[in-house]
């Protein structure tokens, strides 16, 4: 049973799955563990991008799963427990209704990794593997962890700083930004600029500017 996805990402489906039944047909799915998936996780990367390799555990965790819920046939999905957190987000974007945002919010994310569910440092994640805390930008520019991110934010701070303003003013005003706001955003941002970008700057910038001195109360 496929996933309801694009018919034409079926061919790719039924030949990874294929590739599965070659592997692992000749075991029990009791006898699949954790361990045996890492395994031939291990085989896969051998001449595959990681993008591959995702989704061919994509392939077997969608049928185990299909297996577990509705067949129960075993107990336990193997593949979810092998896993690293850049291998289920990017497990989680085949969906499409999945991807659009997540394509956008995970290469950000993922750069945090370094830090585990309570800020602690940490080299090595879920089955002792080591970290990847490769990340990008939307923009397509590439950075290397927290302190990556940071300086790619730095490397164009208007922009940051403009989204900050829009938060801001979105808040001071209590409605959302519309076209006509454009012109104060762009504003508060340019004067916060010339006070090298001072959180203060911002907040006088708001309370100074149009929308905020022309808002109607609400009786």
């Amino acid at each position: 049973m496929l996933p309801q996805k694009r018919p034409s990402t079926i061919p790719d489906q039924v030949r990874q799955l294929r590739w599965w039944q070659t592997h692992l047909g000749h075991c029990l799915l009791a006898d699949i563990t954790p361990a045996l998936v890492v395994e031939h996780r291990n085989i896969l990367t051998q001449g595959r991008t990681n993008a591959t390799v995702v989704r061919y555990l994509a392939a077997l965790s969608h049928a185990f799963t299909i297996a577990v819920r509705e067949w129960q046939w075993c107990e336990d999905n193997p593949v979810g427990k092998v896993l690293t957190m850049r291998e289920r987000m990017a497990q989680h974007r085949t969906n499409p209704a999945c991807s659009s945002c997540h394509q956008l919010m995970d290469p950000i994310g993922l750069s945090f990794e370094h830090f585990d569910a309570i800020g602690r440092w940490r080299d090595r994640g879920d089955g002792d593997v080591p970290i990847d805390a490769a990340g990008a930008l939307p923009s397509g520019v590439t950075f290397e962890g927290a302190n990556g991110l940071k300086q790619a934010l730095l490397s164009r701070p208007e922009l940051f700083v403009t989204t900050v303003t829009e938060k801001l003013l979105t808040y001071a005003l209590g409605r959302g930004m519309d076209y006509y706001d454009a012109p104060s955003i762009r504003a508060i941002t340019r004067e916060a600029g010339n006070n090298d970008y001072r959180f203060s700057s911002l907040i006088s910038g708001v309370v100074k500017s149009t929308p905020f001195q022309m808002r109607r109360s609400h009786e």
